[in-house]
């Protein structure tokens, strides 16, 4: 960079990197120089710069792990610990429910997290935070049963319709039997 540029005492700078002083010695006379100020401002930084890029993998806590940091600090759990805990509890039990809750509570942004949340949300009968964590989500087909079932409980038989028909489209189980309890309630408003 010294050869290079159009320091006015470029070529004692450049004698002095050049000679077997030892680094002390050449320091103490790079400081003597008319340029030293530039050095320091426009050379040595960049040759002083130093960028890292460090990555490491974070270990899954077991069971056991998660069951202990659920009552430490569940918030260093990851989704897929807390769904671990969960599945250990029946299924639609209090603290299944209040685990699926947590995760989206803890993971805001996850998709599977709104999903579940937004089914036992929808449960509860909360259908302000139910669509909330659905809005999130619309756009996956793994949240459109969940949507239908929002519709239905909020009475826009329509829109459950045409999301009950995407989710089965998609291959969502559960919406099958949702359309059919759709369907029924068409023939009872019949009679």
């Amino acid at each position: 960079m010294i050869e290079e540029s159009h320091l006015p005492d470029r070529d004692q700078i450049l004698s002095i990197i050049d000679s077997r002083d030892n680094y002390d010695r050449k320091e103490m006379r790079l400081r003597e120089t008319q340029s030293y100020d530039r050095l320091l401002s426009d050379y040595y930084p960049v040759l002083r710069r130093v960028d890292y890029r460090i990555e490491y993998r974070v270990r899954d806590f077991n069971l056991a792990e998660s069951r202990d940091m659920l009552s430490r600090g569940p918030d260093h759990l990851s989704p897929y610990e807390l769904y671990e805990v969960a599945g250990k509890y029946e299924k639609e039990s209090e603290k299944w429910n209040d685990l699926l809750e947590l995760t989206v509570k803890l993971h805001p942004e996850d998709p599977v997290a709104n999903i579940n949340a937004a089914g036992v949300l929808l449960n509860r009968g909360d259908l302000v935070a139910a669509k909330i964590c659905l809005d999130k989500v619309s756009d996956l087909p793994g949240a459109w049963n969940n949507l239908g079932v929002y519709y239905l409980y909020s009475g826009d038989l329509q829109r459950a319709t045409e999301y009950f028909a995407k989710a089965i489209v998609a291959g969502v189980e559960e919406a099958s039997w949702n359309m059919d309890v759709r369907r029924q309630m068409d023939l009872y408003r019949e009679k």
